[in-house]
């Protein structure tokens, strides 16, 4: 219980950080996105948000928090709502405790039940998928993103500097 809530108070501060490189795009650079990636940067963001919003409302027996996230909702209307969800997150990890992370909650979209601690997880790996979609196109349109692995984040440095030397 402990590693996850580390990697949630993680998993937060690389939403912040992406959120602020975004902010460095033009609203066409995010609507539209660079040629060869499946989704425009605001989709994947949107997606990011709605995925942590969903899991969030499933892992809490179906007590969601605030209104859908839409697919394609603007960037402006998603971070906020990401922020909530994010701080929604933190808040449920640190206050689980074993009984729960053992019960089992339904994957709508799925149709099957999954343990709770398994939802939790597979939240954090698709965040860090479509983080890691997101800053490629951040790359291609020249924003640095430093390295935001988590050892640089457990070493209790910044992700959004990138580990020492990382220049």
């Amino acid at each position: 219980m402990e590693l996850l809530k580390r990697a949630y108070a993680y998993n937060r501060r690389a939403n912040e950080v992406v959120t602020e490189q975004l902010r460095q795009l033009t609203p066409e650079q995010r609507a539209a996105g660079p040629a060869g990636i499946t989704m425009s940067p605001n989709g994947f963001y949107a997606h990011l948000a709605l995925v942590e919003w969903a899991f969030l409302g499933i892992v809490k027996g179906g007590d969601v928090l605030g209104e859908r996230i839409a697919d394609d909702a603007p960037f402006d209307e998603v971070a906020p709502r990401l922020a909530e969800v994010d701080a929604g997150w933190e808040a449920f990890i640190g206050s689980a405790d074993a009984a729960t992370y053992a019960t089992e909650q339904l994957v709508p979209w799925f149709g099957k039940a999954l343990r709770v601690e398994d939802a939790a997880l597979q939240c954090l790996m698709h965040s860090h998928q479509h983080r890691t979609d997101l800053r490629w196109a951040l790359y291609h349109y020249g924003i640095e993103t430093p390295d935001a692995d988590y050892i640089v984040h457990a070493m209790g440095l910044d992700i959004a500097l990138g580990p020492p030397g990382d220049e």
